[in-house]
């Protein structure tokens, strides 16, 4: 991958993040969010950003199996 799409792909996630946390907080605050879905939500969450492939490599290192 190019380096220069790096900062583009950092930016594109962050902006994800931020659309899907409001949507979440107006879901809360509509009553369309259980706390129990959250937690659900967020549960899954860590579990998927603690998969390997998903963990912060240096550069030119070899990608997770």
């Amino acid at each position: 991958m190019s380096p220069a799409l790096i900062p583009l792909l950092i930016s594109g996630a962050a902006e994800l993040v931020k659309t899907i946390n409001g949507l979440r907080q107006a879901a809360r605050q509509a009553g369309e969010l259980t706390p129990e879905q959250d937690a659900a939500y967020e549960s899954q969450l860590a579990t998927m950003f603690s998969q390997d492939h998903w963990q912060p490599r240096s550069p030119g290192s070899p990608p997770a199996a």
